[in-house]
């Protein structure tokens, strides 16, 4: 049985919301709005800082990586964004 979110440990959530987003692709590299939509969704909820400014960093390297796909880049996207604090 999973942990209530608010009872996670700040360390637990994040590894827990990067596999939901991750199991939100449908494959490697695989991006779609409705990802987008609730990556920004669950970094508009966060409460903690550090995991709100994790997932605004994974919405940037998504739609960044959306942005690419769109234009019909057949390669992984080598640019991505990291968060220094």
């Amino acid at each position: 049985m999973t942990a209530k979110l608010d009872e996670m440990p700040d360390a637990e959530y994040s590894n827990w919301i990067r596999d939901v987003m991750n199991g939100a692709n449908d494959g490697a590299g695989s991006v779609s709005e409705e990802v987008l939509i609730r990556l920004l969704s669950s970094a508009i909820r966060a409460d903690d800082p550090r995991i709100r400014a994790e997932l605004f960093v994974d919405l940037a390297n998504k739609a960044l990586a959306m942005a690419d796909k769109t234009l019909g880049c057949q390669d992984l996207v080598t640019t991505t964004f990291t968060l220094r604090h």
